[in-house]
């Protein structure tokens, strides 16, 4: 351990003490990129229960000596007085070698072979509940006033054999164990209302003392019925939707246009510089194509108005991974990268899988490169759809949580 010190400290790397551990190891631009602590070496999405392995290779021109994880991935290389990527090259010469956040993104963060797979969290509720015939499409958030995470999700209830969908909420303390509290919000029943009959696939935003309700209005009842839209409503606590309070905006987004031109779904939120970007997939021609895509708009305000962007995914790759379609997308930065989830089907056996992409902060919002795998089906309770995710940061790891589809109908599991 102490050689690996002393040979941090020869090179151009930042060391100091963390909270979280003895010593740190920091590039640059002051990201940490690992820790030692209680004689472990640890990387910066450390795990109590995975002791990480400190490898320390021969010299040669690739790398004085390397870290791994212990799936024995390489995290960095100490080579030439730079900290290198897993993706170093040895053929650079010291002065042609730059850091890049890129490179070191901790591909085990998101590939399902190498996270807990936590199964179902949320199951459909009795007969009477909102959630009585299925549960699906999460959105998790911390919420400061409860101390708590929330989930709000879709519930569908069947009375008379005619489904009903509104939002449902549940509670918890670690991400793991839910509770269930009711209904959180639902359709307006207004004669011609872009939401009178359902409303689906929530995504909520906190923004200033602001909350923003974004979700799929539908027009009639039955799953996902009638023509869908992008719909907003707007409140100063969570309260103001479950005692439906809340101020409805109708529709911000609607199809009818290129690459969105039928119809519209799962949208996700995230803000960069000044510019709010929604990422949400669709059904549209494109070249006479006729796709199921993801594609962004842009607004400098939540309440719009949104500008459409570009279609920016339909698979990647389909002549070797066997997916037809890019649906429900989920993004989020990390560090500088952006880390989109998104489900995919499969042009053999129609089933769907969660897959994901990266691109850079000076690439975003284009220029998505396949990264690999987040969710099969091939749990029993997965076993027809792993689909719908939202990805959750939770300290240095990453949540996933999905829609499953497979024993236990409509449900919402977790690989963490």
């Amino acid at each position: 351990m102490q050689q690996a010190i002393d040979e941090v400290h020869s090179k151009n790397i930042k060391v100091g003490f963390e909270a979280f551990g003895d010593l740190s190891i920091r590039d640059e631009s002051g990201n940490v990129l690992c820790v030692f602590s209680k004689g472990n070496f640890r990387t910066k999405n450390f795990n109590s229960e995975k002791i990480l392995k400190l490898i320390n290779s021969t010299k040669s021109n690739s790398a004085d000596f390397e870290i791994s994880d212990e799936y024995g991935f390489v995290i960095a290389r100490f080579a030439n007085g730079h900290i290198m990527t897993k993706n170093f090259d040895s053929s650079k010469k010291k002065n042609d070698v730059n850091f890049e956040a890129a490179n070191i993104l901790p591909f085990n963060l998101l590939n399902e072979d190498h996270l807990t797979k936590q199964g179902v969290v949320l199951s459909k509720g009795s007969e009477d509940d909102i959630d009585g015939w299925m549960c699906e499409s999460p959105c998790v958030f911390y919420e400061p006033s409860l101390g708590k995470l929330v989930m709000i999700y879709t519930g569908y209830k069947s009375v008379n054999s005619v489904l009903t969908a509104c939002h449902g909420y549940a509670v918890s303390d670690d991400g793991i164990s839910w509770v269930k509290k009711g209904k959180f919000y639902g359709p307006s029943g207004i004669s011609g209302a872009p939401d009178e009959k359902g409303t689906t696939g929530p995504v909520m935003v906190k923004y200033g003392e602001t909350y923003y309700l974004f979700y799929i209005g539908l027009t009639e009842t039955g799953y996902e019925g009638g023509t869908k839209t992008l719909c907003l409503a707007t409140g100063k606590s969570l309260n103001e939707f479950i005692n439906d309070n809340a101020t409805r905006h109708g529709t911000v987004i609607a199809s009818g246009f290129g690459w969105a031109e039928d119809q519209i779904w799962h949208p996700s939120f995230i803000k960069v510089d000044d510019i709010w970007y929604c990422f949400i997939n669709a059904t549209g021609v494109v070249n006479s194509v006729g796709k199921e895509r993801i594609g962004y708009f842009t607004s400098k305000n939540l309440l719009g108005p949104w500008k459409q962007g570009e279609q920016i995914l339909t698979y990647i790759d389909e002549s070797t991974r066997g997916m037809q379609a890019a649906i429900d997308p989920s993004v989020i930065s990390y560090g500088d990268l952006f880390i989109l989830m998104y489900g995919t089907v499969t042009s053999s056996d129609h089933k769907a899988y969660d897959h994901w992409a990266w691109t850079t902060k000076e690439k975003f919002p284009k220029g998505w490169q396949y990264g690999g795998v987040g969710a099969t089906p091939t749990e029993d309770y997965n076993s027809q759809y792993a689909h719908k995710p939202y990805l959750v940061k939770m300290g240095s790891r990453i949540y996933h949580y999905y829609t499953a589809v497979g024993s236990q109908g409509r449900c919402i599991a977790l690989n963490y």
